[in-house]
């Protein structure tokens, strides 16, 4: 009964892991879909992916304070045009215009965490406000018009180079990464935004800053999103404006995704980054096999739901688990410090 116990916890932390092997293995030696395989697909999907990969670790660090964001991928979009335009309009060299791509990002992210925090706003509401107001500053800014000449060329050989025979966006990505990874797996500010998550009622009791972690998160994963819009612009070579708000849905799917594997209830880097390059082998592997262009787009959204709903599933079973163990009624502090039967469940606030 033990080994069979045993059995379902790996299965349930490493399901998602061993569905991608499977999926991969599956496509690799379908005949109908040769080219899966080849090295220039897995280059793509590698690299595409980049973008995906950096919204969705910018999406975690809300959600891993019970928060959505969900102008992630406009502020993305937003700060791309920021730093096409700062060389292109302005002039300036490159690092000026890196700068002021992350500082945008920032920036929108302190404006969500304000109306959050201060003005107590849903930050669903909050955040699908931002991205009309994100729209219309695009709209004005360019005139609805791509940014072309002026970006720099370094930046352009850096989106499309490689190095090591690996495309370079993808180191990016690996330091934002184990940035991430060790920002929330392994600080106190990390554990404390987590039991935050929690219970947030709990971590007021023990004195924990609500407000200021709440505030911290929305900024950092504004950062990140400013690092995306860099990493696009390099990428694409052109800033444009109709493009940014696409990455939020595979994005947002792939972080609730995350949180069911590896760490299962918990928002978490790996378990993101397998549900990224998951979701991405799945749609080029059917793309390969004939499947409509907007597969894709129905694809990220089951996904999507389903991965609420076995948080949900999973989040109710360990609160049942919680209240048979500890009893019920009681305010448990130690859930905001991520050590008490609490530990780890997967909540998403919106108020």
């Amino acid at each position: 009964m033990k080994r069979f116990g045993d059995s379902l916890q790996l299965l349930e932390k490493y399901g998602l892991a061993i569905l991608l092997v499977v999926v991969i293995a599956f496509f690799t030696l379908d005949p109908a879909t040769p080219q899966f395989a080849s090295i220039a697909n897995i280059k793509s999907v590698l690299s595409n992916e980049t973008l995906t990969g950096i919204i969705a670790l910018a999406s975690i660090f809300p959600l891993v304070g019970g928060q959505f964001d969900l102008s992630l991928g406009p502020s993305m979009g937003l700060s791309s045009l920021i730093c096409a335009g700062v060389m292109s309009k302005m002039g300036l060299p490159l690092w000026v215009a890196v700068i002021a791509a992350i500082l945008t990002g920032m920036l929108v992210g302190a404006v969500n965490g304000l109306a959050v925090t201060k003005i107590k706003v849903s930050s669903i509401v909050t955040t699908l406000g931002m991205t009309s107001i994100i729209a219309a500053l695009v709209t004005w800014y360019t005139g609805g018009n791509s940014i072309i000449d002026g970006v720099s060329p370094a930046l352009t050989n850096l989106g499309t180079g490689e190095w090591l025979g690996i495309p370079c966006p993808l180191y990016f990505l690996a330091v934002v990464a184990i940035i991430s990874w060790y920002l929330l797996q392994h600080t106190p500010w990390g554990r404390s935004l987590q039991g935050v998550g929690a219970n947030p009622r709990a971590a007021e009791i023990v004195g924990l800053p609500v407000n200021r972690l709440t505030l911290q998160s929305f900024v950092l994963g504004g950062a990140l999103a400013g690092i995306g819009g860099v990493l696009l612009l390099a990428v694409s070579g052109s800033g444009n404006p109709s493009v940014g708000p696409g990455y939020l849905l595979p994005a947002l799917a792939a972080a609730l995704l995350g949180a069911t594997t590896i760490n299962p209830g918990r928002f978490n880097v790996p378990g993101t980054l397998v549900a990224v390059y998951f979701l991405a082998a799945t749609v080029s592997g059917l793309t390969f096999l004939g499947a409509k262009p907007w597969v894709s787009s129905m694809f990220n959204g089951v996904a999507l739901i389903v991965a609420v709903g076995i948080s949900v599933w999973s989040g109710l079973g360990r609160q049942n688990m919680g209240k048979a163990e500890g009893g019920e009624g009681d305010v448990d502090p130690a859930a905001a410090t991520g050590s008490g039967p609490n530990k780890g469940a997967v909540t998403t606030s919106v108020s």
